[in-house]
């Protein structure tokens, strides 16, 4: 029968086999790509956890003695997450220990240049043959580098909660602490660093606010090539350095700093609002000297507008003068002739 209201007939048997087999081949294709990154993951598993035996055992080598009772890397199908258990590590002239029940280094398998370090909430270290306990709850880095041959340096940063720091006759704790180093150009990196209700016991129950934020010029950038050629600081571009703490005592210290023969050389500036509460801090803390308390109680009532003071702050040999006392060393002073 023909017509305008006749409908053709369709082979149906003819597009099952078509969907049939078009199926089949989709999951072939399905089971070879799932059998493929198996197989990725588990070559690059294996070839984490031999790179980390590896890397101890050259760590090793060189006089560091590192121990772990364990290393398991787990994560299938999207993750190399690797774990270092009962860590314990001395440095090879015995000046720093460490003692952790765990560390975790978790990366994306197909993300490489990435990787986040987590540590336990309790880790024991020995500092000079001083034992320092530090107790957090959460404690990570994340490491971050570029996908090129040299493997620069993008970002390093650090953030922990709730830390406290005990030694054996005092301790220090902070809400929350962040650090980190972003690459910009060429050896230049940013230093960003904010600590939160840092309490002191020194300080009752009063607690201090810090941040940082600053440019930092190295002569050699940070990438695979450290271990052959060390970076040295060339520059410091100080653009802020601020303590908040009770009573209305804020400090601002700014400025550039420029390393000549391994020492820094500059000029800082020094803002403090008011003068006489951030002098009592530095004392109450053990921060400076008698005689430079003594020094600056007598002159500071001379230059200061009230309660504010504006401070030049010369930077020679890695020496911090207020006037011509000697303030802070930021490098070991200079000893024999």
């Amino acid at each position: 029968m023909t017509g305008p209201f006749v409908v053709p007939l369709v082979n149906t048997t003819q597009i099952k086999r078509k969907r049939g087999r078009f199926m089949r081949r989709l999951f072939v294709l399905l089971l070879v790509v799932a059998l493929g990154w198996s197989i990725y993951w588990f070559v690059a598993a294996e070839g984490t956890r031999r790179g980390f035996n590896a890397a101890l055992d050259q760590a090793n080598a060189q006089g560091w003695q590192i121990t772990t009772s364990d290393v398991q890397t787990r994560g299938f199908p999207s993750r190399l997450d690797t774990t270092l258990s009962d860590v314990e590590l001395t440095s090879p002239d015995a000046a720093l220990t460490l003692e952790a029940a765990f560390l975790q280094i978790l990366s994306l398998s197909y993300r490489p240049t990435h990787v986040i370090a987590v540590a336990p909430n309790d880790i024991n270290l020995s500092v000079g043959g001083i034992p320092v306990v530090l107790k957090n709850e959460d404690m990570r880095a994340s490491l971050s580098l570029a996908a090129t041959p040299d493997l620069p340096l993008q970002q390093l940063s650090f953030v922990t909660e709730a830390l406290t720091v005990s030694l054996s006759d005092m301790s220090v704790s902070t809400t929350n602490l962040r650090a980190a180093i972003s690459g910009l150009e060429d050896a230049q990196y940013r230093l960003g660093l904010a600590a939160s209700d840092v309490a002191w016991p020194q300080l009752g129950g009063e607690t201090l606010q810090l941040n940082m934020d600053g440019v930092l010029t190295l002569n050699n950038p940070l990438d695979r090539h450290l271990a052959q050629s060390a970076a040295q600081p060339v520059a410091l571009d100080l653009s802020r350095f601020q303590l908040n703490a009770g009573d209305g005592v804020r400090a601002s210290l700014t400025g550039i700093l420029n390393w000549q023969f391994g020492r820094p050389q500059g000029q800082l500036t020094l803002e403090i609002v008011n003068w006489r509460g951030f002098l009592e801090r530095l004392q109450k803390l053990g921060l400076i000297a008698p005689e430079v308390l003594q020094g600056l109680s007598g002159q500071l009532p001379l230059i200061a507008e009230g309660d504010d003071v504006t401070l030049p702050l010369p930077v020679r040999n890695g020496v911090v003068y207020i006037g011509a006392l000697p303030f802070l060393w930021l490098t070991p002073p200079q000893t024999g002739g």
